[in-house]
């Protein structure tokens, strides 16, 4: 009995991580060109599952920006991103209940409020982002998060409402911004 069991539990969590791992169906997505018809733009989730695994092509393009609100208020606990994405919109992801993101590399531009409202307690921000804009991860549960050296830009109160009591920005004189965060936040340079 105990085999049998153990047998159905191995199959159970072998279905789960295989649906967990698989790329949602692109009927899930509404998209758009962009790039002259070379890429796409999520512009709409329309699926009904919180976690979700976008994938890399829709229509045979490489999925290169997530649109503004896409992904907002859908009650998501789980997003991967591709590693074709290079911008993610205004608020594309915000409202949700993500705890954790990983910005892959490919990514150049986080907009304003992108991933704001959610629960994100760690984040990894890809070495490619540039410019991460005005409350892009605004209230969430962030206790530390690394900015990349490759970071140009930081808009006003991009990490603010969370729990942070220190950030490492770079130590740059070519930066454009002034990070601005709640004031128990120790800024360091390195």
């Amino acid at each position: 009995m105990k085999r049998l069991i153990f047998i159905a539990m191995l199959l159970f969590v072998t279905a789960f991580l295989a649906h967990t791992q698989q790329y949602c169906p692109e009927s899930d997505f509404m998209v758009a060109p962009v790039n002259n018809g070379l890429s796409v733009r999520i512009v709409e989730y329309l699926g009904s599952n919180q976690t979700v695994r976008i994938p890399s092509r829709i229509r045979n393009l490489p999925v290169t920006h997530i649109g503004e609100l896409a992904f907002w208020g859908r009650s998501l606990i789980c997003v991967t991103l591709p590693d074709s994405v290079v911008h993610i919109g205004t608020s594309a992801f915000a409202g949700n209940q993500l705890a954790s993101i990983t910005i892959p590399d490919s990514v150049t531009e986080i907009w304003l409020w992108a991933f704001a409202g959610n629960q994100l307690a760690n984040v990894i921000i890809g070495n490619g982002v540039m410019q991460i804009q005005s409350h892009a991860f605004y209230r969430n549960q962030l206790t530390n998060i690394a900015i990349p050296n490759n970071v140009l830009i930081i808009g006003s109160s991009a990490f603010r409402g969370n729990l942070l009591t220190s950030v490492a920005v770079p130590n740059r004189t070519d930066l454009g911004f002034t990070p601005v965060f709640d004031p128990s936040v120790e800024v360091i340079r390195n």
